[in-house]
């Protein structure tokens, strides 16, 4: 696993654990069970997505129908996740909605602080 792999999974969890202190301090079931819960699941896509391209790449005889079933298999996981969050209630439904977008707004902000850090080194020089 690479550098950037990791810093993404290590500030994932770090937000995992922001959210579920910040939930506990309000004392929103929907934000510590619900966002919890969605970013968990978020981190977890995230390693099955490595893990599936690993056996993709690397593997000889891995199809490309095992790559499309995984897949499926994640998407199916998440709709059946925010179905039973929509079954509780709106906000539980929002609160883990959100929750899953919780590795794609780390991967965002490690983005723009690179971006940030080029366009400080050019006004630097």
């Amino acid at each position: 696993m690479n550098k950037e792999l990791k810093l993404v999974f290590r500030n994932s969890i770090i937000t995992n654990l922001i959210v579920f202190v910040y939930g506990i301090i309000l004392w929103q079931k929907a934000i510590y069970i619900a966002s919890t819960l969605g970013a968990i699941l978020s981190i977890w896509n995230l390693y099955s997505i490595y893990r599936d391209s690993e056996i993709l790449v690397y593997r000889q005889n891995a199809s490309i129908k095992q790559g499309i079933r995984s897949y499926s298999k994640r998407y199916v996981i998440n709709g059946i996740f925010l179905a039973i969050m929509m079954y509780v209630d709106l906000q539980w439904f929002i609160a883990g909605a959100l929750g899953l977008l919780v590795v794609k707004l780390n991967i965002m902000l490690i983005m723009f602080s690179h971006q940030l850090n080029n366009i400080i080194n050019k006004l630097k020089s």
